[in-house]
């Protein structure tokens, strides 16, 4: 992932601010590209609607639905690679210290690791080459990999 060199965590990133094209991720790890003209950020499997978000990028009903990064995309001649870290470039990242302090350091981690790697939720077989964590190999347990 490529970092904006002028990227500063307390500047303001509002709603008025989204892209089209520009790629989003929420609380819960997942990314989507922004579809302004639609009202839409479209995902692998789902979608947003973005009259649910008010102008600091807050979800009115799901708090894992809080946008909490915004990236342009860097590199990608495929629509499955453009939720790949490595192909974006982040331009805004919500600061918030303390929002993991609650939760155990080993579970910290594992979130970043489900961040970092688990975008290929089309993946069906446990050995996906094409990330080191995808999505079926977390979810062993899930029928996704049975």
């Amino acid at each position: 992932m490529k970092i904006k060199e002028e990227l500063k965590l307390d500047e303001i990133f509002t709603k008025s601010d989204l892209k089209t094209g520009m790629i989003i991720e929420v609380r819960n790890g997942t990314k989507f590209m922004v579809l302004l003209e639609k009202g839409l950020c479209i995902g692998f499997t789902t979608g947003l609607q973005l009259k649910f978000y008010n102008e600091n990028l807050i979800h009115a009903i799901a708090e894992e639905l809080d946008i909490i990064a915004i990236y342009n995309v860097s590199t990608s001649y495929h629509f499955k690679d453009l939720f790949i870290t490595d192909n974006l470039e982040l331009i805004w990242k919500r600061d918030e210290p303390n929002y993991y302090k609650k939760v155990p350091e080993d579970f910290q981690k594992a979130v970043e690791t489900i961040r970092d790697y688990c975008q290929f939720e089309d993946c069906k077989e446990c050995d996906c080459s094409q990330c080191q964590y995808p999505l079926s190999m977390i979810r062993c347990g899930d029928k996704v990999c049975k």
